[in-house]
């Protein structure tokens, strides 16, 4: 189980200086991603993905 919680002064990705920022998450072939929040430099997702475990050797990637 991961447990996504917050991304804290994420640069701006826009002329406004705010962005839609979301989490991208992958291990091995599995692979999820959070809600997209509207305008923030600092989102709070609080979402929990379950990945199957096969082989512990993988390594997790967040993006």
């Amino acid at each position: 189980m991961v447990h996504v919680i917050e991304a804290r002064n994420l640069p701006a990705a826009e002329a406004q200086g705010l962005g839609d920022p979301y989490a991208k998450l992958q291990l091995g072939r599995q692979r999820a991603k959070t809600k997209v929040i509207r305008k923030s430099a600092n989102p709070v997702w609080d979402e929990e993905f379950a990945f199957r475990v096969g082989d512990l050797k993988e390594e997790l990637l967040i993006r």
